[in-house]
């Protein structure tokens, strides 16, 4: 009997000693913003600065139309070969009506002025008040 029992513990502190001796050094797994191999990749470099064909942006958030020099934006398009860009923040970040309408008006007015053919803006949906009369006003 007495074999029996040294034989198991034999096996269970082998077991946990190999198991000790594996992780021994082990750290925490990196994080995704710790992972930064480091490239092996040699190949010559072309930094593109200019697409080859005109592009529509469908997704930019440009906060301050109202006020923006769009005339500015307008160059900085031009030096990518961007034509249209679609900016989803036209309403603002306010929860409120008034203010997020008179924001999304003075945006549209802005854009009016410079080229509507090229900047587009969207509005974007409060959905306070859901589903009364009023809402869709």
């Amino acid at each position: 009997m007495k074999r029996i029992a040294l034989f198991f513990l034999n096996v269970i502190f082998g077991f946990y000693a190999a198991c000790a001796q594996q992780n021994a050094g082990v750290t925490d797994p990196l994080g995704f913003e710790e992972y930064d191999p480091v490239s092996t990749l040699k190949v010559e470099a072309h930094l593109l600065k200019r697409a080859r064909y005109p592009f529509i942006d469908v997704h930019n958030h440009q906060p301050q139309m109202p006020t923006q020099d769009l005339p500015l934006l307008l160059s900085r398009m031009d030096s990518l070969h961007l034509r249209i860009m679609v900016n989803l923040s036209g309403r603002g970040w306010t929860q409120d009506w008034d203010e997020g309408t008179a924001h999304l008006k003075k945006a549209l007015e802005n854009v009016r002025k410079t080229d509507p053919r090229r900047l587009v803006v969207f509005p974007i949906v409060l959905f306070r008040g859901f589903g009364y009369n009023v809402w869709t006003e």
